[in-house]
């Protein structure tokens, strides 16, 4: 689940990135500082970013200046790269999603370590193949992963070994070093120079197998596993739970979109939204669409109820609702059909169909008993509930 944003650099850039998350609930977010010339789509980007979404942890991960959809010149060195990546995790906060860990891969390494160095919001960072000292040849870029890097010896600006070694070992950071032992970019050897030259808190996971890119679709799986395990040591402690409201359903703004919900249930969350012809992302069923599917839902519990109880061989129920238009004196008519397979004779299925129509979401619609009181409540009450669990999710 990708979700599409852009933010302004201190420069008046804009700044293009895709922000991952999972199927559970944000625990935690991040950013993943790409490699130079690779770009948010590259496939170390975006398989480590997605594998750790599906650990909890929500990542960003964007294009610095200059590259794929972000505008600007590229070329204008670590410093530029650097400043990016702080003013990436300045819109992360202000946006309700602190950051408190950097993933960096090759330099994106250097720039994740500096930016951690000097941000007090950061608890932990993670190199993926990143160098000890500055590189003054370009890296060897894969087709797979995005353009080839022919950036010069200027590019590396700012980076020196001895204050590459001195910023390490007043990190403050707990510090994972991700490497490859047959990595041909950047030698195993620089792994050992980053983890010796940094304090404690530290761990290194060293690969067996794979290459500077990781390009193997399991190696980035691994990585982000390994990446997520060390971090559930260092990461914030989870916020308390809401307390559980049975029979409270609550719909918040995302702030995506125009009409992006975030929808919250006693047992699971879900996007409602507008389609792409209203106005809307069409990230999520509009709200006459979940009223149909909570009709069509309880239509087709309702038959599997009754057929269990009366012992008969129903293997399979579904349910199809249709809205039509509302007519001019204002009836709203909706048509629902109802299929059954198993072994019924037509005296069943003619029950069934007509308990179809005695679900308890098609009495409340067709009762007319139904009285629905509106109020304000009290945002005390509601910010409790203004958390992760409000995440936008819309399909890239």
């Amino acid at each position: 689940m990708t979700i599409r944003l852009a933010f302004r650099n201190r420069a008046g850039h804009l700044l293009h990135g895709r922000l991952e998350v999972g199927p559970v609930p944000v625990r935690q977010w991040a950013i993943f500082a790409h490699c130079f010339a690779c770009g948010k789509k590259s496939n170390t980007a975006v398989r480590i970013s997605r594998a750790l979404a599906r650990h909890g942890i929500g990542v960003l991960r964007f294009d610095f200046t200059g590259l794929d959809e972000s505008e600007g010149a590229f070329g204008h060195g670590l410093s530029q790269d650097i400043a990016d990546l702080e003013d990436a995790i300045d819109h992360m906060r202000l946006s309700g999603r602190p950051v408190t860990l950097v993933v960096g891969h090759s330099m994106g390494g250097v720039a994740a370590l500096a930016v951690a160095h000097s941000d007090p919001s950061i608890r932990a960072v993670a190199t993926i193949g990143a160098p000890f000292k500055p590189r003054l040849r370009p890296e060897s870029h894969s087709t797979d992963d995005g353009p080839p890097d022919h950036s010069s010896a200027a590019l590396w600006d700012g980076a020196g070994p001895d204050r590459q070694r001195e910023a390490i070992a007043s990190l403050g950071k707990a510090l994972l070093v991700v490497h490859a032992a047959d990595d041909t970019v950047v030698p195993v050897d620089d792994a050992s120079a980053l983890f010796e030259a940094a304090a404690h808190p530290k761990s290194l996971l060293l690969l067996d197998r794979g290459d500077h890119f990781v390009q193997d679709p399991a190696d980035a799986g691994y990585v982000a596993a390994g990446i997520a395990a060390w971090n559930s040591r260092h990461a914030p402690s989870a916020e308390q739970p809401v307390e559980r409201l049975e029979g409270i359903v609550r719909a918040e703004e995302t702030g995506i979109g125009k009409f992006q919900l975030a929808v919250r249930t006693s047992s699971g969350r879900l996007i409602a939204d507008e389609p792409v012809s209203a106005g809307g992302l069409g990230s999520g069923p509009a709200p006459y669409e979940l009223l149909e599917a909570a009709l069509a839902a309880c239509t087709v519990m309702t038959c599997r109820l009754y057929a269990d109880r009366k012992g008969w061989n129903l293997r399979r129920v579904s349910a199809e609702v249709e809205r039509e238009a509302r007519g001019r004196d204002g009836t709203e008519i909706y048509r629902k059909r109802v299929a059954f397979e198993g072994d019924l004779d037509s005296a069943q299925r003619e029950r069934l169909t007509e308990i179809a129509g005695r679900c308890p979401v098609h009495r409340t619609l067709t009762g007319g008993g139904v009285v629905i009181e509106t109020r304000e409540a009290d945002p005390v009450l509601d910010r409790e509930w203004r958390s992760t669990d409000a995440l936008a999710v819309a399909q890239e």
